[in-house]
């Protein structure tokens, strides 16, 4: 399609097409303050996952399944389980496995020249160097709200920000390059979208590769395109499109380079070539082995759990005289330190439940800039929490205290960056921090985790929830329902919110509780404890058939997952001491790594999520004792209190794709470390305050996880699979929910994910036409 073969309004169509496909690249990244794992192709679901890895690799020249050593060998499987799996494999694909062919090494990834810059580079790569460095300084500079002193504030839209930003500083970065690159950009329109517009245009590139082309630039800079997107995703009502922006940016940089030579053999042509003959089909058995090899070490885990669950859950049965039940987050880390209290007294049970805890809240603290959202990126709030004036005098002079120190710390370290200060600030300030210096040499400070969540829980006496009787009536029921404890109240209900511990770590949100948004769960633990003990509460409880016995005493508590620890963080109650005395036998059952959490130099202060593998939806009585080793997301769920299949349809629209969003950025994070996952913590840069991490001085932002997150110095320490998900349900409920939401139909007919039913000990796998025995 060129511009004089159709119409106008056919040509515009066309390329509003590419370019709305174009947003789907990459899905947004969210800041350091509220970092989560995300599937980075959340928006590809669509697309079976064996397909997009196909198609990515055409785009990219990357394989989806990593390089050799992110994948299992043959090893560990006799002859007949090998049989076996083979057959179950062509029952489900239709089509041999190819693993056999494993034994060949091969390195899928190839090399691609789809950007018309890498052809017109004739200064050794210092061109290309030069231009991704000024991409990402200048959208750094135009993104940053926090760190720099001195911003330039005239343009609001990224594109025309970089487009003046290049015409002022021309001569200083660019000047040793071709001029005439000057002559064209002075060429461009300023607007974003009819710059796009021009760029296609002017190099005649088909429009069947329009959308390729476009991905193929975004995922150049998959961490700026993210924030981007991030960026559109929080700014819905804006008329601003920071993704087209940014393209604008990418593409403009092949048009600038453009030499207008259209003969043969010209760098054009080359570049047009490499388009016409780009296709997957020579990757295709390369790709096809990979994920042959994936699927198979996908089916030994998934035999070896299912095996462990049909040993255990036969000798399960139900627990009588339970006197203490402690609600923990599904998070795998929880998975042990539930063991270990479960085998400290048979009168304890513990429960999986979302970790915020049917509370999406919104929170300002007293002495904080900026409001922190207290549930997972993929909800709305329903609620807020201000502060309002203390009736006691030492409390309020205690929060002004708070805030005049807030203020302080906050110019000290304005002062601090300011470029007039240098080596005055070191010899008028220095000393201040000498004895912070000390205590964190020798490890010896106090435990702040501790300090910070009893601070929250006193800063809470000051507050008031905005939220309407409905919405927390409604919340109280969703919890009570969702943990499975309608009516089957203990004496002692303890809510467990979790959040990790360490210092010097510009990632740490991303240890603490996924579904609270990269926060600790403790805050929400706190108010759903208080909303639960409050008599008004509980009359209207009773009202709507939810009956809470006058014994019962809910407490709020916090699971150190760094340090292994858990702290009670409200005692109003003399059943209390029972709950600390609880905590403080099972901390020393269970492994602790305290030191890591005041050791400023450790750079693994703990595993995180690592190996996380599976999803189990079922009642703990069917999963209590089995050995699952930390690799197992567990949310308690009771299909004989669930008649009309509502509480399962909340369970997999959102704990599931929670999970799935963890389980997949630690896939891509592992085996696309260079392009989506965020290189060595040791060279880390924070950006911007809080916009993510470069990797040196410059270069992209840095996406997912840094690799001391994955590997131990010597070895990888998470293998890379699809999340397996094991769903106490019949059939017929599970194919009934996923026929009413796309989402799931896509994450389950597309193989993002396995699901499995589980009934009477036996598991059948769910594909698009039958259901499969295991």
């Amino acid at each position: 399609m060129t511009p004089h073969s159709v119409s106008p309004e056919l040509w515009q169509r066309a390329l509003d097409a590419a370019l709305l496909e174009a947003n789907t690249a990459l899905a947004p990244q969210w800041s350091l303050t509220q970092q989560i794992a995300v599937n980075p192709f959340w928006h590809k679901l669509p697309i079976p996952f064996k397909d997009w890895a196909e198609k990515f690799f055409a785009m990219t020249g990357r394989s989806l399944y990593g390089k050799n050593d992110s994948l299992s060998p043959l090893e560990g499987l006799s002859e007949d389980e090998l049989t076996q799996a083979t057959q179950y494999y062509q029952q489900i694909h239709q089509k041999l496995p190819l693993w056999t062919e494993a034994t060949v090494r091969f390195d899928s990834d190839k090399k691609t020249l789809f950007h018309l810059t890498d052809e017109h580079d004739g200064y050794k790569g210092h061109l290309n160097e030069a231009i991704r460095l000024h991409i990402s300084q200048t959208t750094a500079a135009f993104a940053d709200h926090q760190q720099s002193q001195w911003r330039d504030t005239t343009h609001t839209n990224l594109y025309l920000f970089w487009k003046k930003h290049l015409e002022q500083r021309w001569n200083m970065e660019f000047g040793q390059f071709n001029p005439f690159i000057k002559q064209r950009l002075l060429c461009l329109p300023n607007n974003t979208h009819e710059a796009i517009d021009c760029v296609v245009r002017e190099l005649s590139l088909d429009s069947q590769w329009w959308s390729d082309w476009f991905q193929c630039h975004l995922y150049a800079f998959p961490g700026w395109a993210s924030w981007c997107a991030y960026q559109d995703h929080v700014e819905l009502d804006t008329t601003t499109h920071y993704v087209e922006d940014f393209l604008a940016i990418l593409v403009s940089w092949d048009y600038l380079v453009d030499r207008g030579s259209r003969q043969t053999g010209s760098p054009w042509d080359q570049w047009q070539g490499q388009w016409r003959h780009n296709n997957a089909e020579a990757a295709t058995a390369t790709l096809d082995v990979q994920y042959s090899l994936l699927w198979l070490k996908e089916f030994q885990y998934q035999r070896q759990l299912m095996g462990e669950l049909t040993l255990h859950s036969a000798h399960s049965g139900t627990q009588d005289d339970i006197h203490t039940q402690l609600i923990f987050c599904i998070d795998v880390r929880s998975e042990s330190m539930r063991r270990a209290l479960e085998n400290l007294d048979p009168g304890i049970e513990t429960l999986g439940f979302a970790g915020f805890f049917a509370l999406p809240v919104i929170y300002q603290g007293a002495h904080q800039g900026q409001s922190i959202a207290y549930y997972h990126g993929l909800l709305k709030p329903l609620g807020s929490l201000r502060h309002k004036r203390s009736q006691d005098s030492s409390r309020w002079f205690h929060l002004l205290t708070k805030r005049i120190l807030s203020y302080f710390k906050s110019s000290l370290e304005i002062s601090k960056s300011h470029p007039l200060s240098s080596l005055l600030w070191v010899e008028g300030f220095g000393m201040i921090y000498l004895f912070s210096l000390i205590t964190h040499l020798f490890h010896c400070s106090r435990d702040q985790s501790v300090i910070h969540y009893q601070d929250i829980t006193e800063q809470l006496k000051d507050t008031s929830l905005e939220m309407s009787d409905e919405l927390i009536l409604s919340a109280m029921k969703s919890f009570l329902e969702g943990t499975g404890l309608k009516n089957k109240l203990a004496k002692r209900v303890v809510i467990v919110g979790h959040g990790a511990q360490s210092l010097n770590n510009p990632q740490q949100h991303s240890l603490d509780c996924g579904a609270c948004g990269g926060q600790s769960g403790a805050l929400n633990a706190i108010l759903m404890a208080r909303l639960l003990n409050d008599e008004t509460h509980r009359r209207w409880l009773n009202n709507e058939g939810y009956l809470i016995p006058q014994e019962t005493r809910f407490y709020a508590a916090h699971h150190n997952t760094t340090a292994q620890q858990i702290d009670l963080l409200e005692d109003h109650h003399r059943e209390g001491e029972y709950v600390k005395q609880l905590f403080s036998q099972v901390t020393s059952h269970v492994l602790s790594r305290r030191d890591k959490t005041h050791n400023w130099a450790q750079v693994r202060p703990e595993w995180g999520l690592i190996n996380n593998a599976a999803l189990i939806i079922a009642p703990r009585s069917q999963t209590k004792g089995c050995p699952l080793q930390g690799r197992v997301f567990l949310h308690d769920y009771d299909e004989a209190q669930d008649h009309d299949w509502k509480r399962l349809e909340q369970i997999l629209l959102a704990p599931l794709i929670v999970s799935h969003w963890i389980n997949m950025g630690y896939f891509t994070s592992r085996t696309l470390p260079d392009v989506l996952g965020s290189g060595n913590k040791l060279l880390h840069n924070v950006v911007g305050g809080d916009l993510g991490v470069f990797e040196g001085n410059s270069g992209d932002l840095r996406l997912g996880l840094a690799k001391q997150s994955l590997h131990d110095g010597e070895q990888w320490r998470h293998e890379a699979q699809r999340l397996t998900v094991v769903v106490s349900a019949p059939p017929t409920a599970l194919e009934t929910v996923i026929n009413q939401h796309s989402v799931l139909r896509d994450l389950v007919n597309g193989r993002w994910i396995h699901l499995f039913s589980w009934q009477n000990n036996e598991f059948l796998l769910y594909t698009p036409q039958q259901w499969i025995a295991f």
